[in-house]
Protein backbone atom coordinates (compact mmCIF):
# COMPACT_ATOMS: atom_id res chain seq x y z
CA UNK A 1 0.00 0.00 0.00
CA UNK A 2 2.48 2.50 -1.28
CA UNK A 3 0.03 5.79 -0.19
CA UNK A 4 -0.10 4.42 3.32
CA UNK A 5 3.81 3.74 3.43
CA UNK A 6 4.29 7.73 1.80
CA UNK A 7 1.83 8.60 4.75
CA UNK A 8 3.67 6.81 7.96
CA UNK A 9 7.24 7.54 6.12
CA UNK A 10 6.40 11.09 6.22
CA UNK A 11 4.58 11.42 9.82
CA UNK A 12 8.05 9.48 11.00
CA UNK A 13 10.25 11.71 9.83
CA UNK A 14 8.22 14.56 11.22
CA UNK A 15 9.16 13.22 14.85
CA UNK A 16 12.63 12.35 14.09
CA UNK A 17 13.97 15.25 12.30
CA UNK A 18 14.63 18.44 14.96
CA UNK A 19 17.82 19.80 13.46
CA UNK A 20 18.40 23.09 12.65
CA UNK A 21 17.61 23.93 9.42
CA UNK A 22 19.18 25.50 7.02
CA UNK A 23 18.35 29.00 4.39
CA UNK A 24 14.79 28.00 2.38
CA UNK A 25 16.50 28.31 -1.17
CA UNK A 26 13.96 28.27 -4.17
CA UNK A 27 12.91 24.82 -5.35
CA UNK A 28 13.93 23.67 -1.47
CA UNK A 29 11.42 21.46 -0.28
CA UNK A 30 9.48 23.75 2.53
CA UNK A 31 8.59 21.89 6.06
CA UNK A 32 5.54 22.64 7.01
CA UNK A 33 5.16 22.46 10.65
CA UNK A 34 1.77 21.87 12.09
CA UNK A 35 0.94 21.90 15.98
CA UNK A 36 -0.52 18.59 17.44
CA UNK A 37 -3.92 19.76 18.32
CA UNK A 38 -5.13 16.47 17.51
CA UNK A 39 -3.44 12.89 17.40
CA UNK A 40 -0.54 13.43 14.66
CA UNK A 41 -1.47 11.23 12.41
CA UNK A 42 -5.39 13.36 12.13
CA UNK A 43 -3.17 16.29 11.50
CA UNK A 44 -1.37 15.39 9.06
CA UNK A 45 -4.73 14.15 7.42
CA UNK A 46 -6.37 17.45 7.58
CA UNK A 47 -3.87 19.63 6.14
CA UNK A 48 -2.30 17.52 3.39
CA UNK A 49 -4.56 19.17 1.22
CA UNK A 50 -3.30 22.94 2.47
CA UNK A 51 0.26 21.76 1.73
CA UNK A 52 -0.54 20.68 -1.74
CA UNK A 53 -2.23 23.56 -2.42
CA UNK A 54 0.53 26.01 -1.09
CA UNK A 55 3.81 23.75 -3.01
CA UNK A 56 1.10 24.86 -6.37
CA UNK A 57 0.80 28.11 -5.18
CA UNK A 58 5.03 28.52 -3.95
CA UNK A 59 6.36 26.51 -6.97
CA UNK A 60 8.48 24.43 -4.68
CA UNK A 61 7.12 21.20 -2.56
CA UNK A 62 5.91 21.12 0.95
CA UNK A 63 5.96 18.80 3.62
CA UNK A 64 4.15 18.32 6.63
CA UNK A 65 5.63 17.48 10.26
CA UNK A 66 4.12 17.36 13.20
CA UNK A 67 5.27 15.33 16.73
CA UNK A 68 3.14 13.28 19.39
CA UNK A 69 3.38 15.84 21.89
CA UNK A 70 3.38 19.58 22.66
CA UNK A 71 7.12 19.80 23.98
CA UNK A 72 8.19 17.38 20.99
CA UNK A 73 6.66 20.02 18.41
CA UNK A 74 8.22 23.15 21.00
CA UNK A 75 11.70 21.70 20.62
CA UNK A 76 11.40 20.94 16.92
CA UNK A 77 10.22 25.27 16.73
CA UNK A 78 13.03 26.22 19.00
CA UNK A 79 15.49 24.46 16.22
CA UNK A 80 13.55 26.28 13.44
CA UNK A 81 13.08 23.02 11.81
CA UNK A 82 9.94 24.47 9.96
CA UNK A 83 9.79 26.77 7.40
CA UNK A 84 6.30 27.17 7.61
CA UNK A 85 5.00 26.49 11.02
CA UNK A 86 1.07 26.20 12.71
CA UNK A 87 1.20 26.57 16.07
CA UNK A 88 -0.43 28.31 19.14
CA UNK A 89 -0.13 31.69 20.42
CA UNK A 90 2.26 31.16 23.20
CA UNK A 91 4.88 29.13 21.08
CA UNK A 92 4.56 31.89 18.50
CA UNK A 93 5.46 34.51 21.32
CA UNK A 94 8.45 32.22 22.34
CA UNK A 95 9.58 31.53 18.67
CA UNK A 96 9.40 35.53 17.93
CA UNK A 97 11.68 36.45 20.59
CA UNK A 98 14.11 33.69 20.78
CA UNK A 99 14.33 32.42 17.28
CA UNK A 100 12.78 35.09 15.07
CA UNK A 101 9.87 33.68 13.68
CA UNK A 102 7.36 36.05 12.01
CA UNK A 103 3.46 35.55 11.87
CA UNK A 104 2.20 36.21 8.58
CA UNK A 105 -1.94 35.27 9.08
CA UNK A 106 -4.13 33.03 11.67
CA UNK A 107 -6.82 30.78 11.38
CA UNK A 108 -10.36 31.72 11.31
CA UNK A 109 -12.53 29.00 12.51
CA UNK A 110 -16.24 28.66 12.80
CA UNK A 111 -15.90 32.13 11.29
CA UNK A 112 -14.29 33.86 13.83
CA UNK A 113 -10.92 34.94 13.70
CA UNK A 114 -10.75 35.33 18.15
CA UNK A 115 -10.78 32.39 20.96
CA UNK A 116 -11.45 32.76 24.45
CA UNK A 117 -10.83 30.58 27.37
CA UNK A 118 -14.13 28.75 29.08
CA UNK A 119 -14.18 26.65 31.77
CA UNK A 120 -16.87 23.67 31.09
CA UNK A 121 -18.96 21.51 33.62
CA UNK A 122 -21.27 19.01 33.16
CA UNK A 123 -25.24 20.46 33.52
CA UNK A 124 -26.19 17.76 36.18
CA UNK A 125 -23.07 19.17 38.02
CA UNK A 126 -23.60 21.23 41.48
CA UNK A 127 -20.83 23.30 40.21
CA UNK A 128 -22.33 26.77 38.84
CA UNK A 129 -19.79 29.13 39.55
CA UNK A 130 -15.60 29.82 39.13
CA UNK A 131 -15.40 29.91 43.41
CA UNK A 132 -16.96 26.66 43.06
CA UNK A 133 -13.87 24.80 41.78
CA UNK A 134 -11.90 25.40 44.80
CA UNK A 135 -11.53 21.41 45.89
CA UNK A 136 -12.12 19.86 42.52
CA UNK A 137 -10.21 18.34 39.94
CA UNK A 138 -9.75 20.43 36.59
CA UNK A 139 -8.66 19.27 33.01
CA UNK A 140 -6.32 21.02 30.61
CA UNK A 141 -4.85 20.14 27.33
CA UNK A 142 -1.35 20.18 27.93
CA UNK A 143 0.93 22.60 30.06
CA UNK A 144 2.06 24.06 26.83
CA UNK A 145 -1.71 24.23 25.51
CA UNK A 146 -2.49 27.87 25.34
CA UNK A 147 -6.12 27.84 24.50
CA UNK A 148 -6.64 25.04 26.95
CA UNK A 149 -4.21 25.94 29.73
CA UNK A 150 -3.12 29.76 29.79
CA UNK A 151 -6.07 31.17 29.08
CA UNK A 152 -8.42 28.86 31.55
CA UNK A 153 -5.84 29.20 34.25
CA UNK A 154 -5.64 33.33 33.84
CA UNK A 155 -9.54 33.10 33.64
CA UNK A 156 -9.18 30.76 37.20
CA UNK A 157 -6.61 33.67 38.60
CA UNK A 158 -8.85 36.39 37.85
CA UNK A 159 -11.83 34.73 39.60
CA UNK A 160 -9.52 34.61 42.70
CA UNK A 161 -7.76 30.79 42.82
CA UNK A 162 -4.69 29.88 42.96
CA UNK A 163 -2.84 26.78 41.58
CA UNK A 164 -3.47 24.91 45.45
CA UNK A 165 -7.11 25.59 45.43
CA UNK A 166 -7.85 22.46 42.67
CA UNK A 167 -5.74 19.40 41.23
CA UNK A 168 -4.66 19.98 37.81
CA UNK A 169 -5.21 17.11 35.27
CA UNK A 170 -4.36 17.21 31.56
CA UNK A 171 -5.48 15.12 28.42
CA UNK A 172 -4.03 13.51 25.80
CA UNK A 173 -4.92 16.47 23.17
CA UNK A 174 -6.47 19.84 24.00
CA UNK A 175 -9.52 18.61 21.85
CA UNK A 176 -9.91 15.74 24.48
CA UNK A 177 -11.08 17.94 27.73
CA UNK A 178 -14.93 18.08 26.91
CA UNK A 179 -14.95 14.37 25.99
CA UNK A 180 -12.87 14.43 30.06
CA UNK A 181 -15.73 16.69 31.17
CA UNK A 182 -18.66 14.20 29.57
CA UNK A 183 -17.39 11.18 30.45
CA UNK A 184 -16.98 12.31 34.18
CA UNK A 185 -13.31 11.57 34.31
CA UNK A 186 -12.55 15.25 35.81
CA UNK A 187 -15.27 17.96 37.49
CA UNK A 188 -14.47 20.83 35.22
CA UNK A 189 -12.08 21.54 31.91
CA UNK A 190 -10.53 24.28 30.50
CA UNK A 191 -11.00 24.84 26.86
CA UNK A 192 -11.40 27.54 24.24
CA UNK A 193 -14.61 28.28 22.84
CA UNK A 194 -14.51 27.52 19.49
CA UNK A 195 -13.70 23.55 20.49
CA UNK A 196 -17.71 23.17 21.41
CA UNK A 197 -18.79 24.47 18.41
CA UNK A 198 -17.28 22.20 16.38
CA UNK A 199 -19.25 19.40 14.10
CA UNK A 200 -16.90 16.82 14.62
CA UNK A 201 -16.68 17.24 18.78
CA UNK A 202 -21.01 17.09 18.52
CA UNK A 203 -20.76 13.98 16.59
CA UNK A 204 -19.00 12.30 19.88
CA UNK A 205 -20.93 13.31 22.57
CA UNK A 206 -23.94 15.57 23.59
CA UNK A 207 -22.40 19.20 24.13
CA UNK A 208 -26.21 20.43 25.14
CA UNK A 209 -25.37 18.70 28.46
CA UNK A 210 -22.52 20.81 28.99
CA UNK A 211 -22.71 24.14 30.28
CA UNK A 212 -20.06 26.88 30.71
CA UNK A 213 -19.49 28.29 34.14
CA UNK A 214 -16.90 31.24 33.10
CA UNK A 215 -15.67 32.59 29.94
CA UNK A 216 -12.33 34.66 29.43
CA UNK A 217 -11.13 37.63 27.17
CA UNK A 218 -10.94 37.48 23.39
CA UNK A 219 -7.36 36.99 21.92
CA UNK A 220 -6.31 36.62 18.42
CA UNK A 221 -6.81 33.00 16.82
CA UNK A 222 -3.79 30.49 16.05
CA UNK A 223 -0.97 32.36 13.98
CA UNK A 224 0.91 31.16 11.36
CA UNK A 225 4.42 32.15 10.75
CA UNK A 226 7.74 32.03 8.99
CA UNK A 227 11.17 31.11 10.38
CA UNK A 228 13.85 33.44 10.01
CA UNK A 229 15.45 31.36 7.11
CA UNK A 230 12.72 32.46 4.93
CA UNK A 231 13.68 34.99 1.96
CA UNK A 232 11.12 38.33 2.41
CA UNK A 233 10.12 37.18 -0.93
CA UNK A 234 8.99 33.89 0.11
CA UNK A 235 7.58 34.84 3.16
CA UNK A 236 5.21 37.62 1.01
CA UNK A 237 4.42 34.68 -1.26
CA UNK A 238 3.66 32.30 1.88
CA UNK A 239 1.37 35.12 3.67
CA UNK A 240 -0.80 35.97 -0.42
CA UNK A 241 -0.99 32.03 -0.78
CA UNK A 242 -2.18 31.50 2.80
CA UNK A 243 -4.52 34.46 2.68
CA UNK A 244 -6.10 33.94 -1.03
CA UNK A 245 -7.01 30.25 0.03
CA UNK A 246 -10.93 31.06 0.66
CA UNK A 247 -10.37 32.61 -3.05
CA UNK A 248 -9.05 29.47 -4.97
CA UNK A 249 -11.35 27.14 -7.15
CA UNK A 250 -10.91 24.50 -4.59
CA UNK A 251 -10.35 27.15 -1.27
CA UNK A 252 -13.64 25.70 0.71
CA UNK A 253 -12.33 21.98 0.53
CA UNK A 254 -9.03 22.57 1.55
CA UNK A 255 -10.28 25.10 4.38
CA UNK A 256 -12.80 22.08 5.51
CA UNK A 257 -10.57 20.03 5.69
CA UNK A 258 -8.32 21.40 8.25
CA UNK A 259 -11.92 22.59 10.06
CA UNK A 260 -11.01 25.67 9.03
CA UNK A 261 -13.55 28.27 7.43
CA UNK A 262 -10.43 31.26 6.56
CA UNK A 263 -6.90 32.27 6.95
CA UNK A 264 -6.57 35.63 6.91
CA UNK A 265 -3.76 38.42 7.12
CA UNK A 266 -1.75 38.91 10.88
CA UNK A 267 0.93 41.06 12.48
CA UNK A 268 3.11 40.58 15.42
CA UNK A 269 0.80 43.32 17.19
CA UNK A 270 -1.72 41.38 17.36
CA UNK A 271 -0.39 39.23 19.61
CA UNK A 272 0.27 42.23 22.07
CA UNK A 273 -2.41 40.82 24.66
CA UNK A 274 -0.99 36.99 24.48
CA UNK A 275 2.59 38.89 26.03
CA UNK A 276 0.10 40.23 28.73
CA UNK A 277 -1.82 37.59 29.27
CA UNK A 278 1.40 34.75 29.39
CA UNK A 279 3.11 37.63 32.14
CA UNK A 280 0.60 37.48 34.52
CA UNK A 281 0.21 33.96 34.26
CA UNK A 282 3.41 32.65 34.24
CA UNK A 283 4.27 35.41 37.15
CA UNK A 284 2.06 33.14 39.38
CA UNK A 285 3.50 29.55 38.60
Amino acid sequence: MPVLRNSLRTFICGLAALATALPAAAGDTLIMGVLPRRNPSEMVEMFHPLAIYLAKELGQPVKIETSPSFPEFAKAVAATRYDIVHFNQMHYIRARKMQGYSVVAMNEEANRSTIRSTIVVRKDSSINTLTDLRGTTIIFGDREAFGAYILPTHLLRKAGLKAHDYKEEFAVTPSNVPLAVFYRHADAGGTGDILLEMPWLQDKIAVDELKLIGVGDSVPHLPWAVSPNVSNQLKNNIRNALTRIKKSPDGEAILNAAALTNIIPAKDSDYDIVRTILEQVTSDR
